[in-house]
């Protein structure tokens, strides 16, 4: 008898701690004989890296297929296993998922924090949904369910990867002392004071490894020359053999401002290394301060927590040694895939079922500002209602006053909703290139960051792609001063005060630009 297919379908195949936690919970049930499973990443792209994880583990991958061949890989799978949510491309793949299936969510953040919310409404949509650590679990989207509903079509399958590459990890003679970090380099998760609290560290010979993916190591680096610490701190990049970097490491720093059930610190664990995190999320829910590792609640415990380890070495060695006992008992693939295993068998009892899209289809409304905004409608659906008020505003209201005020907002939003890869502004403005208000943002975003050029070609986009308001001349107005693009300026506000001549803001930097004639 074949075994039961499980689809696994993801955004885009990675070497990140999601992938390396299925794909390892998979590779077990596969050799086990349980279940079979196959790869969709909606993304071709995939880097070699982590096309190896997979073949690795045995498992196909397609990548990028036509709406077609995706059709036929859901109808003939058992299972439909959907990583992650809130990205575009996983949100449209939802979207016309209607086809009958069993639907598996998993939620590999814990889903509080935007733009990554996890709502009541995709709970009830998918037949399962499981969250990736206790955290996730304990809130109310999972926890306000009634017992039948919570026991039937929910799950705690904890994130875990495959501990068989840090088998033989061992401490190496070093040099000095020695703090890693290893994971995404990049102030959406690293604390953005990560090099003033690690120079701030008052040990001798101290030096900090950082190793990972990401986009802030420019920025690391830059930090720290300026603060004339540079010799402190290796800044390694990706590194495939983390067990080489675990075993030269006495103590595994990891200030990240959020976090899920975090493989990586997991493995530091596994390894021996006494980790210091911060209490952010699922990383605090990993760590049994004062047992397996400490747990402080800002920059300077931070600080202080790294020079109380370096001052007592016994206290490394049983944070460490407990570490390591928690890591094999709590965590590993196995444990995951049996989890696994009782949810998939469960639903194999069950019908395939139509999934109607809970929420609203706006584009089929009708009216062109809803199918040329359909993109912005929903980014808005997706990050929260608390993230999502100016945006809304942004959208709906006819009220000046309120647009500017709503876009002061969104030009100020945190890095993690601005975001180009991980369901952020720039990620779905990306993906609907033709949506005027998701280029607004960008363009509100991207000023903000310093990128003016970038800036105004996104507002330009906007205007002629229907967004033909005074305000998005007022804002090209604004960011071409600053550039000193004065003509340009000029332009802008003339258009601006064509069609509101009693906007004094801009009355004034009309002004103040004739003077400068």
């Amino acid at each position: 008898m074949t075994p039961p297919r499980v689809l696994h379908v993801v955004q885009q195949l990675s070497r990140g701690g999601a992938a390396r936690a299925f794909v390892a919970a998979a590779a077990c049930q596969q050799r086990a004989g349980t279940f079979t499973h196959h790869i969709l990443s909606l993304l071709a792209d995939i880097e070699p890296g982590a096309r190896r994880l997979a073949a690795d583990a045995e498992l196909p991958v397609t990548a990028g297929a036509g709406d077609a061949n995706v059709d036929a890989l859901i109808a003939a799978a058992d299972i439909v296993h959907v990583h992650y949510w809130n990205t575009p491309e996983l949100v449209a793949f939802l979207q016309r998922l209607t086809s009958p299936a069993r639907i598996v969510l998993t939620c590999h953040v814990p889903g509080d924090t935007p733009p990554h919310v996890l709502h009541r409404e995709l709970v009830a949509w998918a037949d399962v949904t499981i969250a990736d650590g206790p955290y996730g679990y304990a809130l109310p989207v999972f926890r306000d369910l009634d017992e039948r509903t919570r026991a039937e079509r929910t799950g705690l399958v904890i994130d875990t990867p495959d501990f068989s590459r840090l088998a033989h990890v061992t401490p190496r003679p070093h040099a000095g002392f020695t703090v890693g970090y290893i994971g995404t380099v990049d102030p959406v998760k690293m604390h953005p004071d990560y090099v003033a609290m690690s120079a701030a560290v008052d040990v001798p010979d101290v030096r900090f490894i950082v190793c990972g993916n990401g986009g802030g190591f420019a920025g690391l680096r830059k930090d720290a020359a300026a603060r004339g610490v540079l010799n402190r701190f290796e800044l390694r990049g990706y590194v495939e053999d983390i067990a080489s970097v675990l075993a030269e490491l006495d103590v595994f720093g990891y200030p990240v401002t959020h976090s899920a059930i975090e493989l990586v610190l997991q493995e530091a664990m596994f390894a021996g290394v006494p980790p210091v995190v911060l209490a952010t999320d699922g990383a605090a829910r990993t760590v049994d301060h004062g047992r397996t590792g400490l747990v402080v609640d800002s920059p300077d415990a931070y600080t202080r927590a790294i020079e109380r380890l370096y001052h007592d070495p016994a206290e490394r060695r049983r944070l460490g040694a407990n570490a390591a006992a928690h890591a094999r008992e709590a965590f590993g693939a196995a444990r995951a895939a049996e989890v696994l295993t009782e949810i998939y068998e469960r639903m194999t009892g069950r019908p395939k079922r139509a999934h109607a899209w809970p929420f609203p289809d706006r584009a089929s409304a009708g009216s062109d500002e809803a199918v040329r905004s359909a993109g912005a409608w929903t980014f808005v659906d997706m990050i929260g209602a608390g993230a999502a008020e100016p945006f809304l505003a942004s959208l709906t209201s006819r009220d000046s006053g309120a647009l500017l005020d709503a876009e002061a907002a969104i030009a100020a939003a945190p890095p993690v909703i601005a975001d180009g890869a991980s369901g952020g502004v720039i990620h779905y403005r990306r993906c609907y290139p033709s949506d005027p208000h998701l280029r607004l943002w960008t363009g509100l975003v991207l000023g903000t960051q310093g990128r003016p050029a970038l800036a105004i070609a996104e507002l330009d986009a906007a205007r002629r792609l229907g967004l033909d308001h005074w305000r998005v001349s007022w804002y090209v107005a604004q960011l071409a001063r600053r550039a000193g693009a004065v003509p340009l300026a000029r332009q802008a506000l003339d258009r601006a005060l064509a069609a509101a001549p009693d906007f004094q803001p801009a009355v004034d930097a009309r002004a103040a630009l004739a003077e400068q004639a």
